[in-house]
């Protein structure tokens, strides 16, 4: 009884037998459902029917004819459907059945009223005269063009069931007239509808534009490549036609401009300033930053075309900024087949809006100029010239208005624009240049017929008839209807959209511009090609790269924490998960922007290439070199808070404080180029922050952040700290000693901890041995399912058996250590069988789960890093179990305890023990993390932060081996450690994820601690440090105890050799 629960409305439209006598008598009283009646009725006497009598007479047996029925039930239904209209009762969802299903059409608008009451008595007469038998019925789809005028004999089986219950079938037919047939193409209508909705959207119709639904904007791209007529032999057969037009002469003579009477002989033709087509096909030519897709098309032309350009930026502009001297009126020697130039109207890297005025310009032959000075070689020759726009950036949060620009081809995605459906892209071609797309493959529903005996095909004679070949996406394509009515419900006009997205990337530009650290050295490299003043020249895109403050670049992958799947499937978790921030990373499929604004020459991303990285993985820095960016993209649905976190999240965690603006040196000088460039487009901006008027008067800009927004989240500054300003935390006479050993026999499940332990040749024997996968094959770990980590693993190696706890489970599972039957392609393992498969299935409420078991055989190596390992070597790599990087993962108690100190000094940790703790020390003391005084239930975030107790802290981090230390994060220098007899080389840092954030106890997740270790160390989220074992003994027998144990380290000296410290541990206890 909730008050405040809206429910939905449903209408629900019945089939055959909801008729009776007089239905329709008490509805006749209401003005609305009458005159709407009445206009049925209106409809169907020409038919011969009498509606009013057949709802409203009182006999009895006047819906034993059919045809009575469906039309009596359809007229009595859209009458209701009126009504309701009117008392403005609109519903949720609709569903009809039978002749129901009329019903709905006619409330969605895909029929009118007359269609409906037409397709019901059609319907209902085609019941009427097929020979059916009495009580079956039989859904036949047939299309117009195939049922010839005789009737159809249609012989079908009958299923039903027996009175025993069994199956049987029998046949049964009837014939099908065609006269009284009447198939209704609503699918084609609403399809077409469709269209007519899309073109609108763009300012243009049928008549101007054809559209062709495609896969994507990048399928349309390459239709464009695959059927674009490079040599234009028809437009030149054209042109011969104009030039060339035989004279009709009497008595051989013709009057000359002068009036003078001139000899011509018979049959002469007349050949001024016609062009002698060379028989070779036009230039393909595009701009630097334009999607891969389009150099994608660059593979395609460079097979067909004569020569392929690529425009840089600076140079599209000093060639399109002069206005052509009336190229088409200038003398032609040569003609050269037909030329295509494809750009985007908004770079989707920079959101820079290139000029529409290049459409134009390029039609008109303003190219001609620069490629032929480009060639290589000076000619006269000119060329037929096409312009397609990549618009797929750009009508996401702009209004591409087509009647007043005129490209010959555009192409967009509809993802872009609402974000739903996928797979849905459009190609729009002008028609008066659709005919130089020639399309040789024919599909499904292009043709209206073609013979496989022999070469024969007629292709369709509408444009986009020909060129969708196959089944359309149907359902996606009529949901575009609602997704533009939804659009302009939610936000009115597009140019609405682009004012709001526009100014929320303006606000995060210029309080990103002014950023810089303490030490003055500025905090964002911001990647822009504008000054972010005009509207008409940006879009709603803010792109940049983060440095500390000696000038290193934070890689991207440190900047994101959200989980992100790129196009090779490849996980990428980073930062702003912390934030509730969406970002994306990388070069963004624009290798020739983020090529430009990175500063990278070709032979720099050949370099990366050959280093490792590849378009879409994680290496985010090469040399100390970017490989791509962070792009924050605005939509419709972002707001000022959003904008506000972004802020707060590089702020927070990248910053050496006190923070400084102002504006960087480069500044003026990038507005007045930029100024230059759009100088022909550019217009005065309606609203304009008074940037430059500020850095005259002064070195400094003064934003909203300037009361420093951290602080209205906190009131405690967070402490800005490096490796070498730690101070020691832990006192000076504390020995090293080794403190825990755990291993995790299956991976991303429970820790199993031990005394001592054998070390084998991948690491502690039997550590990360199984793993639990999927249905597709693919490991399950905790960032999938954190329950994971509730399944507790014990090891009987006497009785050679793993056995898994579960909380919830009233048995325990047994596994035998030699179960065969191999598994699986990339990791050699076998699965263990059917029966704790079941068992892991029903633990983690998971269908279709296996443990797989490392086979022996299995080559895993541990991956080499690049900082501590930075050559090949022909050192042959320790072998790797199922662990993610190396064989050990080691940990420092002191690094734990200096980070547990800062979760304790934090704001929130203090705000939420204040307020739900309800304690207020007078000494301003942070009271303890397991504070006895709460009093159930606590506030979740008094629970995050207790579950953060010592030992808690320790499980989170998942580490083999735990140390105690004498001061934090000095194992970070360790380049070689002995512990009793195994020695161990470093691997490197281990680099931090959301795993940390998971309770190992409970498996709830949390924010802490990885909030705090990105804040307090710039954004790098290293924590712990990767081991290998080195030792040249045999191994297997080899044991590692807690005590009576030394620790030998070998730490890097920068200024001299290596220092080796021999330390006794102390002997402890195990509690």
């Amino acid at each position: 009884h909730y008050e405040g629960l809206i429910r939905p409305i449903w209408f629900v439209f019945s089939g055959m037998g909801s008729q009776w006598p007089e239905m329709g008598s008490n509805l006749m009283k209401i003005p609305i459902i009458s005159d709407s009646i009445q206009r049925s009725h209106s409809i169907l006497q020409n038919k011969g029917l009498d509606l009013l009598d057949i709802i409203t007479t009182s006999n009895k047996n006047i819906f034993d004819n059919i045809l009575y029925s469906f039309v009596g039930i359809t007229a009595i239904q859209i009458a209701l459907v009126d009504f309701l209209k009117v008392l403005n009762i609109i519903p949720d969802g609709y569903i009809g059945h039978s002749v129901g299903e009329l019903g709905c059409a006619y409330i969605d608008g895909c029929l009118t009223a007359e269609e409906t009451i037409l397709a019901a008595y059609y319907r209902g007469l085609a019941s009427k005269e097929a020979e059916l038998i009495p009580g079956y019925m039989a859904a036949i789809a047939l299309e117009a063009y195939i049922l010839p005028p005789s009737p159809i004999p249609v012989t079908k089986p009958l299923s039903y069931l027996s009175d025993d219950g069994q199956l049987q079938q029998a046949p049964f037919s009837f014939k099908l007239k065609q006269t009284v047939v009447m198939l209704m193409p609503c699918l084609n209508t609403r399809l077409s509808h469709s269209h007519k909705v899309t073109l609108h959207h763009f300012n243009t119709n049928s008549e101007e534009y054809s559209l062709i639904f495609t896969s994507s904007a990048t399928a349309a791209l390459k239709v464009v490549a695959e059927t674009f007529d490079w040599t234009g032999q028809d437009e030149i057969e054209k042109t011969k036609d104009n030039y060339e037009q035989p004279k009709e002469i009497t008595h051989n003579a013709d009057i000359d401009e002068n009036n003078e009477c001139v000899e011509i002989r018979e049959n002469e033709s007349l050949n001024v300033g016609k062009p002698v087509y060379d028989g070779s096909p036009g230039v393909f030519a595009y701009l630097q930053d334009n999607h891969t897709s389009v150099l994608g098309m660059r593979e395609l032309a460079a097979n067909k075309c004569k020569q392929t350009h690529c425009i840089s930026h600076n140079d599209i502009f000093q060639e399109l900024n002069t206005k052509p001297e009336q190229e088409n009126s200038i003398d032609i020697d040569t003609y050269s087949g037909n030329s295509l130039f494809v750009y985007p109207a908004q770079c989707n890297f920079s959101g820079v809006k290139y000029p529409l005025e290049w459409i134009s310009q390029t039609q008109n032959g303003a190219l001609n100029k620069y490629i032929n000075k480009n060639s290589g070689v000076l000619s006269s020759k000119r060329t037929k010239w096409f312009c397609m726009l990549d618009a797929a950036s750009f009508v996401s949060t702009n209004r591409l208005d087509l009647s007043s620009i005129k490209p010959d081809f555009v192409c967009v995605s509809f993802y872009k624009i609402f974000g739903y459906p996928t797979g849905l892209g459009a190609l729009l071609v002008k028609n008066s240049s659709s005919d130089v797309l020639k399309k040789c493959y024919f599909g499904g529903g292009t043709v209206l017929i073609a013979l496989s005996s022999e070469r024969y095909h007629v292709p369709r004679p509408t444009l986009s008839d020909r060129f969708e070949d196959g089944t359309l996406p149907f359902l996606s394509i009529l949901a575009l209807r609602h997704g533009f009515d939804t659009l302009k419900q939610l936000c009115g006009s597009m140019e609405d959209i682009a004012m709001h997205t526009f100014s929320l990337a303006q606000s995060l530009f210029l309080n990103l511009i002014s950023l810089h650290h303490s030490n003055g050295a500025p905090a964002v490299v911001l990647y822009t090609d504008t000054d972010y003043q005009n509207i008409d020249t940006q879009g709603g895109i803010v792109n940049f790269n983060l440095l500390r403050a000696n000038g290193e670049y934070v890689g991207f992958v440190e900047v994101i924490i959200t989980f992100y799947i790129t196009a090779h499937n490849m996980l990428v978790l980073n930062m702003a998960n912390l934030y509730d921030i969406q970002l994306r990373t990388g070069c963004f499929c624009n290798t020739g922007a983020c090529q430009r604004h990175l500063g990278l020459s070709s032979q720099d991303l050949k370099h990366q290439f050959q280093a490792g990285h590849v378009c879409g993985d994680e290496r985010d820095l090469i040399d100390g070199k970017p490989t791509g960016s962070v792009r924050v993209s605005f939509g419709y649905m972002s707001t000022k808070e959003d904008v506000d976190r972004v802020f707060l999240m590089i702020t927070t965690c990248f910053l050496e404080e006190p923070v400084i603006n102002k504006l960087p040196d480069w500044w003026p000088s990038h507005v007045e180029m930029y100024r230059n460039k759009f100088y022909n487009s550019l217009k005065p901006p309606a609203k304009m922050v008074n940037l430059h008027k500020n850095y005259e008067n002064s070195n400094y800009i003064t934003f909203d952040s300037s009361e420093n927004k951290r602080e209205k989240v906190s009131n405690v500054e967070h402490k800005r700290t490096n490796h070498t300003q730690l101070q020691e935390e832990t006192s000076a006479t504390n020995a090293m000693r080794l403190t825990h050993i755990f291993l995790y026999p299956v991976k991303s499940c429970g820790a199993l901890s031990v005394s001592s332990w054998s070390i084998g040749p991948r690491g502690l024997l039997y550590d990360r041995e199984w793993m639990i996968t999927t249905p597709a094959g693919v490991s399950l770990t905790q960032k999938q399912d954190t329950k994971l980590c509730l399944i507790k693993p014990n090891i009987r190696v006497d009785e050679d058996q793993l056995c898994l706890d579960f909380p919830v489970s009233k048995e325990r599972s047994e596994v035998s250590l030699c179960q065969s039957k191999v598994c699986g392609d990339r990791v050699q393992g076998y699965d263990c069988g059917d029966e704790v498969a079941q068992w892991l299935s029903d633990a983690l409420c998971r269908d279709g789960l296996r443990l797989i078991r490392q086979q022996d055989g299995d080559t895993r190596a541990v991956k080499a890093d690049k900082k501590t390992n930075p050559g090949p070597g022909t050192v042959k790599k320790p072998a790797l179990s199922l662990s993610n990087q190396a064989q050990f993962l080691l940990v420092n108690d002191c690094s734990i305890d200096w980070l547990k100190k800062q979760l304790e000094d934090s704001a929130e940790y203090s705000q939420f023990c204040m307020s739900y703790c309800q304690l207020r020390p007078s000494n301003g003391t942070v009271p303890p993390l397991l504070c006895s005084t709460i009093r159930p239930p606590p506030h979740p975030k008094v629970v995050q932060f207790a579950s953060l107790a010592d030992s808690n802290l320790l499980a989170r981090f998942r580490c083999n081996l735990a140390v105690q230390g004498k001061k934090p994060f000095e194992e970070n220098e360790w380049t070689n450690i002995q512990i009793g007899e195994v020695r161990f080389q470093s691997e490197g840092m281990c680099t931090r994820c959301q795993m940390v954030c998971i309770d190992q106890s409970t498996g709830e997740k949390t924010r802490e601690p990885l909030h705090t270790i990105a804040a307090s160390f710039q954004g790098k989220m290293r924590f712990g440090m990767y081991f290998s074992h080195r030792n040249e003994t045999h191994t297997s027998n080899i044991t590692s105890h807690l005590e009576d144990c030394k620790i030998v380290i070998q730490v890097k000296m920068w200024d001299s050799l290596p220092l080796k410290l021999l330390v006794q541990s102390l002997n402890r206890k195990l509690a």
